[in-house]
C-alpha cells in the first residue's frame, strides 16, 4: 500500500520494525539473517526509534552467538552515531527513550559476562523513564532492567534482596496482558524461581513453575528457547528436594530436545551447560562416579564451544569431579 502511494520509506520502516520483531523467534541462523536484511534496508536511514532497536537487536544476536567483542563494536557504533547527531535529528521520545534503555540492558548484559557486577549495576540505574508515569513500553524495558538488576543481585550472593526486587516485578506484572507470556516474562519466572530455591523455598519455586510450564505443555510450546529455561528451573527444585528420579527424566529429555534442536544458539548452549552441571550434581549425590564425571566433562566441553572455558564456571567444573 505504501509502494502504491510512493511512500517508499514508510514502507522500509514497516518492513524494518517486522524483520526486527521477527528476529527474536527461529534458529539463530534465521536471527542473522533477519538482522543483515535490515541493515541493508535502513542503510543511510537516520530513523532513530529504528537504528536504536537494529542496534539492540544486532548486539543481542551477536552475543547470544557467542561474538562478545562483535555485540560490544554493534553497541559502540550506533552511540557514536548519536553523539555525533545534531539535537533536531534525534526525537527524544519516549519509544526512543525505551529503546534506550534495552540498548543500555543489552550493554550491561556484556559487562555481566565480563564479571563487571558493580559497572553492570551502575549503568542500569542510570536508565529511567521519561516522565513520573511510564510509558507501555518504558514500562516493559523498566522490567527488563529491574530483571537484569536481580540477576545481577544474585550473582553477588544477595539473594534475598533478588528475591524481594523480582518478586515485585513479577507481582506488578501480573497487572499487564502485554506482558505475561513472553519472552521477558519466562525469564522473571526463573530469576524469581531461581532464589527461591537458594532461600530454601523449592515447593514454592515449583508451583510457581508448574503455573506457566502447565499450559505450555498442553500448547506444544515448552520446548521454546525461555521454556527449556523454565524446565531447568523446575529441575532444579526436585533435585533440592532429592527428587533425583524425576529431575533426571526432565533434565535427560531436555538434553535430548537440545541435541536434536539443529542449530543451537548461545542460550542453548548455556541450558545446556546447566543440564550437564544438574545432571553431575545428582550422579556425586547418588555416589556415581564414573557417570559425575562424565557429565562434567560434556558441561566443560559445552563451555568449549561458547569460548567460556577460561572463566569462573569452567573452573568450578574442572574442580568438581
Amino acid at each position: 500500500m505504501c509502494l502504491g502511494h510512493g511512500d517508499q520509506t514508510s514502507f522500509r520502516h514497516e518492513l524494518a520494525s517486522t524483520l526486527l520483531a521477527v528476529s527474536r523467534f527461529s534458529d539463530a541462523k534465521w536471527k542473522v539473517e533477519a538482522i543483515s536484511r535490515t541493515k541493508k534496508l535502513l542503510e543511510n536511514d537516520r530513523d532513530p526509534h529504528l537504528s536504536s532497536w537494529l542496534a539492540y537487536r544486532d548486539s543481542s544476536v551477536m552475543r547470544m552467538s557467542g561474538m562478545p567483542r562483535e555485540s560490544e563494536y554493534a553497541l559502540q557504533t550506533f552511540l557514536r552515531d548519536v553523539a555525533l547527531s545534531s539535537p533536531e535529528e534525534l526525537d527524544i521520545s519516549r519509544r526512543f527513550n525505551a529503546q534506550r534503555g534495552e540498548l543500555i540492558i543489552s550493554f550491561c548484559e556484556n559487562l555481566i559476562r565480563q564479571g563487571e557486577l558493580n559497572e553492570a549495576k551502575a549503568e542500569l540505574m542510570e536508565w529511567m523513564p521519561l516522565g513520573r508515569e511510564a510509558s507501555t513500553l518504558e514500562t516493559i524495558t523498566l522490567r527488563a532492567r529491574d530483571t537484569t538488576l536481580g540477576k545481577i543481585l544474585r550473582y553477588q550472593g544477595l539473594f534475598r534482596e533478588a528475591f524481594g526486587l523480582l518478586e515485585g516485578v513479577l507481582r506488578d506484572s501480573l497487572l499487564d496482558d502485554y506482558f505475561e507470556g513472553t519472552g521477558w516474562y519466562h525469564v522473571l519466572l526463573s530469576g524469581v524461581a531461581d532464589p527461591y530455591c537458594e532461600l530454601g523455598q523449592p515447593a514454592d519455586a515449583e508451583k510457581l513453575l508448574q503455573q506457566e510450564l502447565n499450559p505450555m505443555r498442553e500448547n506444544r510450546t515448552q520446548n521454546s528457547p525461555t521454556g527449556r529455561r523454565l524446565q531447568v528451573s523446575l529441575a532444579e527444585t526436585y533435585l533440592q528436594r532429592s527428587m533425583y528420579a524425576e529431575a533426571a527424566s526432565l533434565l535427560t529429555d531436555l538434553q535430548r530436545e537440545l541435541s536434536s534442536s539443529g542449530f543451537p544458539d548461545y542460550k542453548a548452549h548455556v541450558n545446556s551447560f546447566h543440564i550437564w552441571v544438574s545432571l553431575a550434581r545428582i550422579s556425586h549425590r547418588k555416589s556415581e562416579w564414573v557417570e559425575a564425571i562424565s557429565c562434567w566433562r560434556h558441561a566443560l566441553r559445552v563451555l568449549d564451544r561458547i569460548k567460556l572455558n577460561a572463566g569462573f564456571n569452567a573452573g568450578l567444573v574442572r574442580c568438581s569431579p
